[in-house]
Formats: structure tokens, sequence, C-alpha cells
């Protein structure tokens, strides 16, 4: 048999006044936790979460909570207000920050969620340098943060002029950082990077770079010597000047502060050949010159620009063994005859030698240069 249908079979009057005393205290308990219930919002460190509680105040749903109100922390309401179904209470648990200003350090609290609000907090101005991320998160157990002020440097780069520059920044590797300053290859600084960085310092930046360009080079065209027995050693005829060729060249290219201070040629590549040039040099012996006197190189002239003949009349307004090549009138002619044989042809005088005195051997080109004498 059941319970249920033996507690049926049950007649006696106590029994039943001992059941309805039961679900009265029952009915009663419910209707009590009922109306105690409240459903709050909690909001801890800008997180949000309903919590339900019969507890009271502020102080007690937060320990409820699992939340241990600190010395530095706010809450709101206060710890020991009287809370209402659907109120919020308000949580800011407070960090602990080793904080050093401009090599100042000291200890404080702040209750602020991230970097920039501490910031703010401690009314530090909105350009200074701060060692971690402005967005960052404080965490809980605490964290050092170091803050300097801006300072004002003299900065140069590239071989540009020193201009003034204002930045917050603890050294000069991290006012490079800042500044958005990056070093390449072989740049430099006058500084090293670990440096503090100090009021009116100055910072140059040298760029030392190797990069590599390609230029198109002319080749320069080759010359054919070609032997001419029909004229004179020491004259030369230009037949075909020759056309340049053309080459691709790779260069290696160093530069300090953009200016090239050397190059080496890395790869190269013909574009287009040279035509070479064809050059006539003459081979025949130039005429041995007399070496017994004036006299003899007058007759070694004469011989070649009148076959020896000292008298002759060409016609053409001229006279004399070098009438061909005379161009200041018979008063300026080489002798007319060998009977003076010590006329110089230069440094002279008389005015009969005033002409080859100023040209020199140069009124006769063609002989005195096949006869060596200038």
């Amino acid at each position: 048999m059941s319970p249920f249908t033996k507690i049926n079979r049950i007649k006696s009057p106590v029994f039943f006044a001992v059941v309805a005393a039961l679900f009265v205290t029952l009915g009663a308990g419910g209707i009590t936790a009922l109306v105690m219930h409240k459903d709050v919002t909690l909001d801890i460190d800008g997180e949000q979460r309903a919590f339900g509680t019969m507890s009271s105040n502020v102080g007690d749903i937060l320990a409820a909570a699992g939340y241990e109100v600190g010395e530095h922390d706010v809450v709101a309401p206060a710890a020991d207000s009287a809370v209402s179904d659907g109120d919020t209470i308000v949580l800011r648990q407070a960090r602990e920050i080793a904080l050093t200003v401009d090599g100042d350090e000291r200890t404080v609290w702040t209750t602020a969620l991230t970097v920039d609000e501490a910031l703010a907090q401690f009314q530090l101005d909105g350009d200074v340098y701060v060692s971690a991320s402005r967005s960052h998160r404080l965490p809980l157990d605490g964290t050092d943060l170091e803050v300097v002020s801006p300072r004002t440097v003299q900065f140069a780069d590239n071989g540009a002029p020193a201009a003034p520059v204002r930045i917050a920044a603890p050294t000069v590797g991290e006012f490079l950082k800042v500044h958005n300053v990056a070093l390449e290859q072989a740049d430099s600084v006058n500084i090293p990077a670990d440096a503090a960085l100090d009021e009116g310092m100055e910072i140059v930046v040298t760029r030392d770079r190797v990069e590599s360009r390609i230029e198109n080079l002319p080749i320069e065209a080759p010359q054919n010597r070609v032997d001419d027995p029909n004229m004179t050693e020491g004259e030369t005829v230009l037949d075909h000047p020759g056309v340049p060729g053309e080459r691709s060249v790779t260069f290696d290219v160093h530069t300090v502060n953009g200016v090239e201070v050397g190059r080496t040629e890395t790869a190269s590549n013909v574009l287009t050949e040279p035509q070479p040039a064809t050059l006539r040099v003459g081979t025949m012996p130039k005429p041995a010159v007399p070496a017994s006197g004036r006299a003899s190189t007058w007759d070694s002239i004469a011989q070649c620009e009148a076959t020896g003949n000292w008298a002759i009349n060409t016609g053409n307004g001229f006279y004399g063994a070098c009438s061909s090549r005379n161009r200041h009138g018979p008063r300026s002619a080489a002798p007319s005859t060998r009977r003076v044989p010590t006329w110089p042809p230069v440094n002279s005088r008389s005015r009969s030698r005033e002409g080859s005195g100023r040209a020199g051997w140069g009124a006769w080109p063609s002989c005195t240069s096949k006869l060596g004498l200038r």
C-alpha cells in the first residue's frame, strides 16, 4: 500500500490540523521570499550582469556576489545604502600604480580602467610620453607607468639643416620612434639610442645607403689604324669617324645623405655594338734636316718649296725660294739668292724679316712639318 493511500485512510483530526498548519507555514514563507527577492544589475569595472538577491543593502549584495569593497574602491550607491528591485550597483575597483613623472617616483591609486583615463585623473598633459599604450586596460594587481613631459631638441636628417622639434620621449631611440624616423642599412645617429633625451639636444641622422641603379652608357668606337706609305710619318687622316655603341650597366651606388660617394659595376649588357673608326697613318719617312746651320735649313726649305730655285717667280706676285707659301710680300720673303744664308725666320730686326719674325715656321706649314722644324 502506498504512503498516500495510508494518509488518506487516517481519520485523526489532530493529524489533519498538523498538515494544515504545515501548508500555511510553507505558503507564508513563500510569500515572504517572493516579497524579499530583488533583481539588480551589477556594474563591475564597466562590465554589467544581472543578479538576484534577498539582501537589502549594497554591501551585502556585493559580498554575496563575491566582491569585497576595498579602501580605495568607489561604490555607488554607498555600501550601506538600501537597494530596491531593479536598481544598479556600480563598483570601480582601485589599482595601485608605481608612477614616475620626469624622474620623480611615487605610488598612486586610481579607479581608472585604462592608461588614458588614469592620465586624465592625474591631470597629466595629453602630449606627455607614457610607457604603455594609452588604450591599455589597467590590471587589478597594479602596474608601473613612466611619464615624460615634452622637450625641444634640434633635429637634422639626411643633410638638411637642423630644425627645432618638440616631442615627449625618454631616450633618443624613443624620440626617433615617436617622430617616425626609421633607420635603414648603414644609417646612423650622432647620439646613442639609449641616451636620455635632454632639452636643447642636437640630434643628427646620417643616411648611409647602397642602392642598385641601371644606366645606359656609350661604348667608345674602336679605332682601326691603316698604314699609308704615301703620307709622311706623323700625318693622320680620319677616313671614318666610327659610331659609338651603347650598353646597359648595373651599379651598386653608395650615397651619404643623398650624395654619391662611390659606385661599383655589378653587371653589364651590350645594347648596340659600336662601329669602328678608320684612321690612316703616314709611314713615309721625313726628310733629314741638315745639321750644318741656318743656310742648310733654308736649303732644305727651298728644296721642298721650290725644288731648290732661290730666285723662282711663280707669277703670283711673290718670288724667292719660298714664294709659294710666303704671304707677306717680297720684303718678308725668304732670301731670294743663296748669298744671304744668315737670314733667320724669327727674331729679325730688319723690315725684310718682319713677316717671318711674326709667323715663324708657320709661314711654311707643310714643308717645315715634313722637315721636323715645328
